[in-house]
């Protein structure tokens, strides 16, 4: 990447240090949270007209880092229940990484009504079928007697706590890191700037060679596929002057 105020990419980076990442995969400082508070009864509570994480906390009067924002996403076909904190944002490329995903996106109202049986704004982690895949940000872990959507327009559970209530099948880093929290190698701050791709390698694996049936042999005679990768060259696509003037003068 090359620092340039016209650059399309957001590049992350520690004021004192080395540490640098496009903000697709950029990480923060996960610091463990420690609580003694006492496991409450679960309670579902009426929240009328209550949709977004923000109406939610309002309403019930609690902190926003206490409230879990259930999102749904189609992963190949298959859906993905994903677990955040408060107004914490997914990061899809992330997501996209952690479950080998060739097609991703976020589940239509009327996919989210078929599985949970809420519309968007009353959604939440309890009660979901066996066979749905729940993954978690890993600021989920720990977070006790949070708030979440009850499945059920107009509620939501209050006092809600992993594997008494409701299940994760695997905590990840799935959060969009955000500018002036902590560098993960624990020195300085993140700070963001425009920058341009110069240069991009991608791991293809067996993508495109599984449709096309391409094959080799191994050491034991065996069929595999082939895994693919490739690399190139970037340039900001969006700024069509500068690309004709680089063309120009490099023939």
């Amino acid at each position: 990447m090359a620092i340039a105020p016209i650059g399309e990419d957001t590049v992350v980076y520690s004021d004192e240090s080395d540490y640098a990442a496009n903000l697709e995969m950029a990480k923060n400082l996960r610091q463990g949270k420690t609580t003694h508070e006492s496991l409450q009864n679960l309670e579902k509570v009426a929240t009328p007209d209550v949709k977004t994480i923000d109406e939610v906390v309002t309403f019930l009067k609690l902190d926003v880092k206490k409230a879990i924002k259930t999102l749904v996403f189609m992963a190949d076909d298959q859906p993905v229940v994903v677990l955040m904190v408060g107004n914490d944002q997914v990061n899809e490329v992330k997501l996209t990484n952690a479950l080998d995903a060739s097609d991703l996106r976020p589940a239509t109202e009327e996919e989210v009504v078929k599985l949970l049986g809420a519309n968007f704004g009353s959604l939440g982690p309890i009660g979901l079928a066996e066979d749905i895949k729940v993954l978690a940000d890993l600021d989920v872990e720990g977070l006790e007697n949070a708030v979440v959507g009850a499945n059920e327009d107009g509620f939501h559970f209050k006092n809600a706590n992993l594997n008494r209530d409701y299940r994760v099948d695997e905590f990840l880093d799935l959060r969009t890191v955000e500018e002036g929290e902590l560098s993960p190698d624990g020195e300085g701050h993140l700070r963001f700037t425009r920058g341009i791709e110069i240069g991009h390698i991608f791991k293809l694996g067996t993508r495109y060679t599984d449709s096309l049936d391409g094959k080799v042999l191994d050491e034991n005679g065996r069929q595999k596929s082939i895994i693919m990768g490739c690399y190139g060259i970037g340039f900001p696509v969006s700024y069509p002057q500068l690309w004709n003037s680089t063309v120009m003068k490099t023939g």
